[in-house]
């Protein structure tokens, strides 16, 4: 970018406003201009027939996607029909003449741009830029659109359209200059599969979103080398791709072993010759493949006897090496002649710490961001507009203000769950002047053209008071053997009236658009229900249900403890009563939730989840003891295997500090008991517990559920039982050594052992204490914490622990003790285990 526009920017550095002195009001453009010059003049009136859309004798055909797209607008949004004209066409009864194109493409625009001074080339504005002038001439007014680039107009024409307004049964055109051009040059909507492309109005909203990219690929990582490729969808893709002048990427898996770079090269050939315009080597979490530098010379040859290079290469990394920038692969790769030019996209979020860390590996450009956005985890059928904050390291807006200097491209990786106007726009207009995003003038456009202008703040209120809504509620993520998949339910049963009240507005502004949207929205009136209508009202009736629901959640944990109490006391009079008790009311909640709720999509798998638990009897609880002591053997060894060898999680034990804290030699700890919680678990969700050994080395181990993720309330705990009288209740290791008269029980500690791996490693790069704050282990006297520590900071290797008593009471002969670990925050893709030693009592110096 050079000349005038750049200069214009080094001096003002922002948007140059002039309020519209006319009307009092201007339009806010989203995404928002470069600069913008508004005129104090009042807006023009366009005469309902002399209006005309007129393009270039050499139009291009995305100049003429331009005028198609502006003409449908003005007809849906206005009921105005404009013709479409080739310059010669014209009349004189056409009082404004709306010229779209190129000079190179339109005599006519050339010539306007010279008469009236207006600076327009290939570089100025900028690459896809545009600019917008008004121009009085006699009694015409002609309003210029003109693109440095084919894309250009088309999004020249996206802002003009901005700038119509109705003005009671008159149509008017705010006057302006616009000057603008994109921040991030690449701005790209990869698909999984090329099927999604041929959606109706698909690639007009990118269009309208500002995306000039895309790809081919047969799934969420690539082509595999030698694919049978669908060559009509793809050649259909490709060709109406090029009609909105929108770049075409190959994507091709390349990490592969040697006797697969034959087929690589082959796929690629058969892509470029369906049209693709690029190459992208997708290492991706396929891994680098066998001596990759060998493979991306060959591809770099054979894109340059194509013509292909800079820009129209492009690279996703391999795990490992996208989330981290500075690795041993993305080295040795930016060495390779031509890779310093090419689009790298990694995940890390864009700032000027990576744009250092790029350049120091050889890359002369900047990065590319891959952003895995939307990621709910839920669901959730609509949730209104996601923020980028929803996504991978979840980037607020104040952090992504600055990063429009830190990249050349950026695309999301997800969104498809959700109507694609809540998605391809929301990263786009993003990346187009990152500096000067408006959160808020974003949702409100989307609004209009999703629902109408004149519902967009009905639609804009539901989606707010739908946040409100689901913060009251507690969702599922998962289902497993351990734990069902519950329906949306009420984090506090007391807050079901503030629910309802929220409901019924909900249900108010949703009868509302329901009503006057179709008429106004810019999409067809089956996208509008079946993507947001029908989906809002989903959500609506789903939580309107659920508020009224009793969950066997609420009350089963605590009821399942009272069982396992009875089942360990060995009281089977007591087991019988309470099973046939819990049964009789699980049957109860699941009849209720199955007549209510029964077109929730899981409600048949939860009422069977509830079904087998609540109804088994002591028998079959002993059966699941049983199972799941065999399970957690298994899951022991597994962590053992793939995670943190059971020998090093260990080590720690074989040296307790028993002389903590003595100070000074003449004194020492009084060791007074050494004892290992019993295996009685008490549970809830994916975690298991029980009791190990190994070479003389015996823990309590606490294991949760590989690739599972950790819903909030999920716990796992053993009784121990500390004598403080009697030595035979040491049942487990040697009696101790002697214990505390009442006089000395206001000096006595608990020592121990914990050991604790977490998966630390993202993407094959290891990120310490990311899982911090997730999972916590306690130790409970009663109902009292005594002690707690964090499951994400303690490590492998394990730590010793000393833990003060109070002073306890002289009558108390046995110190009833609990060990728990429970999940305190979502935690998805985390693995965790930890072993805790022998709990020593010890008294210490007066």
């Amino acid at each position: 970018m050079n000349g005038y526009f750049q200069n214009t920017l080094l001096a003002f550095g922002a948007v140059v406003f002039i309020h519209n002195v006319a009307t009092g009001e201007m339009p806010t453009l989203v995404p928002p201009p470069r600069e913008v010059k508004w005129s104090s003049e009042a807006p023009a009136t366009l005469a309902p027939d002399g209006v005309v859309i007129l393009l270039g004798s050499n139009a291009t055909e995305p100049e003429q996607q331009a005028a198609r797209l502006l003409k449908e607008f003005v007809a849906k949004r206005f009921a105005r029909q404009w013709p479409i004209l080739r310059e010669g066409q014209e009349q004189t009864a056409h009082k404004t003449l709306l010229i779209l194109g190129q000079r190179a493409t339109c005599r006519c625009l050339d010539e306007l741009c010279r008469k009236q001074g207006i600076e327009l080339s290939s570089t100025s504005p900028g690459h896809d830029g545009y600019v917008i002038e008004m121009v009085k001439e006699g009694d015409q007014l002609l309003v210029l659109v003109g693109g440095s680039n084919a894309r250009g107009v088309e999004y020249g024409q996206d802002t003009l359209s901005q700038m119509l307004q109705p003005s009671g049964s008159d149509l008017t055109l705010v006057r302006a200059k616009v000057r603008d051009a994109p921040v991030i040059p690449w701005r790209g909507r990869p698909q999984p599969l090329v099927r999604e492309y041929l959606r109706p109005g698909e690639l007009d909203l990118y269009v309208t979103s500002r995306v000039n990219f895309l790809d081919l690929r047969g799934g969420i990582y690539a082509f595999e080398p030698g694919a049978v490729l669908n060559k009509t969808e793809l050649a259909e893709a490709v060709k109406e791709a090029h009609r909105r002048g929108l770049i075409v990427y190959a994507t091709v898996n390349c990490g592969v072993p040697a006797k697969d770079r034959a087929k690589v090269l082959d796929t690629f050939r058969e892509l470029l010759d369906l049209g693709a315009d690029g190459l992208w080597l997708s290492f991706d979490d396929k891994g680098p493949g066998e001596d990759p530098v060998v493979l991306v010379k060959q591809v770099l040859r054979f894109g340059r006897q194509r013509h292909i290079t800079g820009h129209l290469i492009a690279i996703t990394p391999p795990k490992g090496s996208y989330p981290k920038i500075a690795t041993d692969f993305n080295r040795k790769v930016m060495a390779i002649r031509g890779m310093e030019r090419a689009l790298w996209f990694w995940t890390a979020i864009p700032s000027t710490e990576a744009l250092s860390e790029a350049r120091s590996i050889g890359l002369k450009g900047r990065p590319g961001w891959w952003h895995n956005w939307p990621r709910l985890f839920t669901t959730h059928a609509y949730v209104g507009v996601p923020p980028l904050s929803l996504g991978w390291s979840a980037p607020d807006y104040d952090v992504l203000s600055g990063a429009g200097e830190c990249l050349d491209a950026v695309m999301p990786w997800g969104g498809n769950a959700f109507g694609q106007h809540h998605v391809v726009p929301v990263i786009n207009w993003w990346a187009w002047n990152p500096a000067r995003h408006d959160w808020t003038a974003l949702q409100r456009r989307l609004a209009q053209i999703v629902f109408g202008p004149e519902s967009a703040s009905d639609a804009l209120r539901f989606d707010d008071q739908l946040q409100d809504l689901f913060e009251l509620f507690r969702y599922s993520y998962k289902t497993s053997e351990d734990v069902p998949h519950c329906a949306p339910r009420l984090r506090d049963p007391g807050q079901r009236e503030l629910a309802h009240t929220l409901l019924s507005e909900l249900s108010s502004l949703l009868g509302q658009l329901a009503t006057n949207a179709p008429a106004h929205s810019l999409l067809p009136e089956r996208e509008l229900r079946s993507e947001y209508l029908d989906r809002m009202r989903q959500e609506v009736e789903t939580h309107r249900l659920a508020a009224d629901l009793e969950y066997p959640e609420a009350w089963w944990p605590e009821h399942q403890r009272k069982i396992l109490s009875a089942l360990y006391a060995a009281n089977d009079t007591e087991v019988a009563q309470l099973t046939e008790l819990g049964r009789t009311r699980a049957s109860r909640d699941i009849q209720q939730i199955r007549r209510l709720i029964a077109s929730w999509p899981h409600v048949n798998s939860y009422a069977d989840w509830w079904r087998q638990r609540a109804g088994l009897d002591a028998s079959g609880w002993q059966a699941l003891l049983e199972t799941r002591r065999k399970a957690l053997a298994e899951r022991v060894t597994e962590y053992g295997r793939q995670s943190v060898p059971t020998a090093t999680m260990l080590e720690g034990l074989r040296s307790p500090p028993l002389e903590w804290g003595i100070g000074r030699w003449q004194v020492s700890n009084r060791l007074l008991a050494t004892v290992l919680p019993r295996p009685n678990e008490q549970f809830w969700g994916d975690w298991l517990a029980g009791l190990y050994e190994e070479h003389g080395l015996q823990a309590t181990v606490f294991a949760a559920r590989r690739k599972t993720p950790g819903d909030v309330g999920e716990y796992a705990e053993l009784p121990a039982i500390v004598p403080l009288t009697d030595p035979a209740l040491s049942d487990h290791l040697p009696a101790p050594l002697g214990l505390p008269s009442h006089k000395e029980r206001d000096r006595l500690a608990l020592l121990f052992f914990v050991s604790s791996s977490n998966k630390d490693l993202f993407s094959n790069t290891l990120i310490k204490y990311r899982w911090a704050g997730y999972r916590f282990i306690e130790l409970l006297w009663d109902d009292k914490l005594l002690w707690e520590a964090d499951l994400g900071s303690i490590p492998e290797r394990g730590e010793w622990f000393l833990v003060r008593l109070p002073k306890l009471p002289p009558d108390l002969k046995n110190l009833m003790l609990r060990l728990r670990v429970e999940d305190r925050k979502l935690s998805l893709n985390n693995y965790t285990i930890a072993y805790v030693g022998p709990i020593r009592l010890l008294q210490l110096p007066d």
